[in-house]
């Protein structure tokens, strides 16, 4: 999915950006239906139009840093997330100096 999200990716990937409502939201059933993604439902044996796969699917949303998703009542939308850079740069500090010193520097 990261690769779907990357910064310079998602800015030329015209189609993806289309999927946007206005808050930038997309359907997962739209992602669903790209091939690259059929192709790894396939490759582990999976539907992809399944729940089993759907909740792996979500999940890797769950743990992604270039993306976030929404749950709404049972139907999953996904966005690049808008602090993409600060959000990376933080995650990167809390790696680098630890905990305590990137929080002293956000907080």
């Amino acid at each position: 999915m990261e690769y779907y999200f990357d910064e310079t990716l998602f800015e030329r990937d015209y189609h993806l950006q289309s999927l946007q409502d206005v808050n930038k939201w997309i359907p997962v059933s739209e992602l669903l239906s790209f091939r690259r993604i059929k192709k790894i439902a396939e490759d582990s044996r999976l539907d992809p139009a399944g729940q089993e796969f759907l909740d792996i699917f979500s999940t890797c949303f769950e743990t992604s840093l270039n993306v976030e998703i929404k749950d709404d009542k049972g139907v999953y939308f996904v966005r690049k997330r808008e602090n993409y850079n600060d959000f990376n740069k933080l995650i990167k500090d809390f790696q680098s100096y630890g905990i305590r010193k990137a929080s002293q520097k956000v907080f």
